[in-house]
């Protein structure tokens, strides 16, 4: 008896391990398969773009494309067709339809003769009520002529009521402008615990890990082939110097060619790269576990 226990027990224990396994599987997976993306874009005569991202190992996609009629996009998952943003949904009809005999016959004609029987009894309603006022109208006339008659205490009343000063109403603070006060008072007080002598590497901390995490978003490849000119000569060799500072980074990959004589801006670009989720929650946790920024966080709240 006691061994059949032991062995349901065990047959338990080895599921539970087994779907701790699968989910720290599955975490792994979601954490560390990179999200890739590509995409390539031109302007000649007009602007056309497109691009694909995948995400674990192209089980999921969403293709993109931009031309003259707007942004069209797709969603895949496996081989189906998920989501496709050109897909007409079915309209409706507006008109209620009727069968006879096999026959569709829309019910319009009923609904009009409907509305006029109505207009003519409205119209009935109001030629009775007209000639109520007329009979009314002498008893009204003898009313009018008894006028009332006011005493000087009571138009006194009414003066020292116009003469009193009005209570200007005080305004009240709403939630949406206490919670804009609050933010900005945090901020500011965020800025001077930054300043101060006891938080001074802390700035530089945070900053570092920002931009780790910036350039792994950042393309991997980048290929160009970019013709630009402007109006003025100087400026375009202005703007050819500041992009040729960048040109140990980019190398032959990019292609720049200046047009002295006129204004135009063609060409194409194509860029590669990757996105790892790992990597982002790696260096966001770095910041939020450092007890240096905890401690500001604290001050500020």
């Amino acid at each position: 008896m006691l061994g059949i226990v032991f062995i349901i027990l065990k047959s338990i224990l080895l599921a539970l391990l087994g779907l701790v396994l699968l989910l720290l599987l599955l975490l792994n997976i979601i954490l560390w398969v990179p999200i890739r993306y590509q995409a390539y874009g031109s302007k000649y005569d007009a602007i056309l773009a497109y691009g694909q991202v995948d995400y674990l190992f192209g089980l999921i996609r969403v293709r993109f494309r931009y031309d003259g009629d707007g942004v069209h996009y797709t969603v895949h998952i496996l081989w189906f067709k998920v989501h496709d943003s050109k897909a007409i949904p079915k309209k409706k009809s507006k008109h209620p339809k009727k069968q006879t005999d096999g026959k569709m016959t829309y019910v319009k004609n009923v609904v009009v003769d409907e509305k006029t029987e109505v207009k003519k009894k409205e119209v009935k309603e109001i030629e009775v009520k007209e000639i109520k006022i007329e009979e009314n109208k002498p008893k009204t006339e003898e009313s009018n002529s008894k006028e009332p008659q006011i005493s000087v205490k009571e138009i006194q009343t009414e003066e020292s009521k116009q003469t009193k000063t009005p209570k200007v109403k005080k305004h009240k603070k709403t939630k949406d402008e206490k919670s804009e006060t609050s933010t900005w008072e945090q901020i500011k007080s965020g800025i001077e615990l930054l300043r101060s002598d006891k938080h001074k590497g802390v700035l530089k901390f945070v900053l570092g890990k920002v931009h780790k995490m910036v350039k792994s978003i950042l393309p991997r490849r980048i290929e160009a082939d970019i013709i630009f000119g402007f109006a003025d000569p100087a400026t375009t060799g202005l703007v050819l110097g500041g992009v040729s500072m960048f040109y140990p980074y980019y190398g032959n990959a990019v292609i720049i060619i200046p047009n002295f004589e006129e204004v135009m801006f063609e060409g194409d670009i194509k860029i590669r790269g990757k996105i790892v989720i790992g990597v982002l929650v790696y260096y966001g946790l770095r910041v939020i576990i450092d007890k240096r920024v905890r401690s500001i966080i604290k001050a500020v709240r």
